[in-house]
């Protein structure tokens, strides 16, 4: 459970520092990918809070790390 607020935090933490920042870039399509990445993450953290049978969150974020590192 400690860990579901956890990553909850850490999304909540790159959001605030890094949408402002692709805001300035003016790129709507690494702004729209960013933002539904967070949202897809949260929305599973808090689905996994809740009891959902869904995929856990740290599930996904370990197949999508294992597919990016060669």
């Amino acid at each position: 459970m400690i860990w579901n607020w956890l990553l909850l935090l850490f999304l909540l933490g790159a959001v605030l520092i890094q949408l402002p920042r692709l805001i300035r870039l003016h790129s709507p399509q690494d702004t729209a990918v960013f933002c539904t990445l967070c949202l897809l993450a949260a929305s599973f953290t808090i689905a996994d809070m809740a009891g959902s049978t869904v995929i856990r969150p740290m599930d996904w974020v370990y197949g999508i790390i294992k597919l990016l590192s060669f």
